[in-house]
């Protein structure tokens, strides 16, 4: 059983990973339109300006939520290895964890549509 939390806390550390790797894509503008692992909206998608402004805004807020999921992920899947991991804390840490990128992932949506709609105003008005 330790095995199965062990590789349940890895895989936990491998989508923190993606989350702070997207939000550094994001928050630098390195990710391009055309990029498959952008938001894809109406409002995100419907000009540069908007896409731009849209993952610039969002991209802190994943690197912010996938930090300390990542963190948590290396700090306890080696104890979950060892068996040194009570089974019941390693699932409360999971289920944490999981809120915390549900709660991100909202979070920079909103944050990317209110940014997207905040540039398509500029660039109307």
């Amino acid at each position: 059983m330790n095995a199965v939390l062990g590789i349940c806390l890895l895989a936990l550390t491998a989508v923190g990973f993606v989350f702070c790797y997207l939000g550094f894509l994001w928050l630098t503008g390195r990710m391009g339109r055309g990029a498959r692992l952008g938001i894809r909206m109406a409002a995100i998608t419907a000009s540069d300006e908007a896409w731009g402004a849209a993952h610039r805004a969002g991209g802190p807020i994943l690197l912010l939520g996938g930090a300390p999921v990542f963190a948590a992920g290396l700090a306890f899947f080696p104890f979950a290895f060892a068996g040194k991991i009570d089974e019941l804390f390693a699932i409360v840490i999971m289920m944490v964890s999981a809120g915390v990128l549900v709660g991100t992932s909202f979070s920079a949506l909103t944050t990317a549509l209110t940014a997207a709609n905040g540039a398509a105003a500029n660039r109307a008005g």
